[in-house]
């Protein structure tokens, strides 16, 4: 258990440090001062807020629909951005099983959008969704969100933190739709 826990979190680190690397701005976020802290942000706050799990199919390798929430928790809109999702089903591999991106469109503030991906293979295994994901050759820009505490490590770009969410699962199609939401944001 807890060499699975040290793999998911290895994965996630890795993953979210590749993201971090390559984000472009496009949107400003703004903090909010308040006798001299910070206490919010003007501007769009991008959060995968669940994953919905659905059977297609059966049979040894069944077709598997998810669905991931994606929110727009800020105070003001969200240019397009890409969602990243990432499936595995041997959470010990640094390899994901398979990978898929797609966009989404503009989400106004306090607003979502779901986004809908579909993948071949057992009913476990790990998911992984990361929204405004930077993703080579997309038109989409990137939604510069993040709080000015990150600016210094990263030059100029500011980046936000809870972006994605991802978590180890194990169903029948008896027992779906599987419903994951991220404790952090709900």
């Amino acid at each position: 258990m807890v060499a699975t826990k040290l793999a998911i979190s290895i994965l996630c680190g890795v993953l979210s440090l590749a993201c971090l690397l390559v984000v472009t701005a496009d949107v400003q976020a703004a903090p909010v001062y308040q006798r001299g802290a910070v206490i919010g942000l003007q501007g769009p706050d991008l959060v995968i807020q669940e994953m919905i799990i659905r059977g297609l199919s059966g049979g040894e390798f069944p077709v598997v629909r998810v669905s991931v929430r994606v929110r727009n928790k800020g105070s003001a809109a969200a240019a397009p951005s890409e969602v990243l999702f990432l499936y595995t089903q041997d959470i010990l591999s640094s390899v994901p099983l398979q990978v898929k991106h797609q966009k989404t469109g503009t989400i106004p503030a306090g607003g979502y959008e779901e986004i809908e991906f579909t993948y071949t293979g057992p009913l476990h295994g790990l998911l992984l969704a990361f929204v405004d994901a930077p993703v080579v050759g997309s038109p989409s820009g990137q939604v510069n969100e993040g709080p000015p505490v990150f600016a210094a490590a990263q030059g100029n770009l500011r980046i936000d933190p809870n972006n994605a969410f991802g978590a180890t699962f194990t169903a029948s199609l008896s027992n779906l739709p599987l419903r994951l939401q991220n404790p952090a944001e709900n």
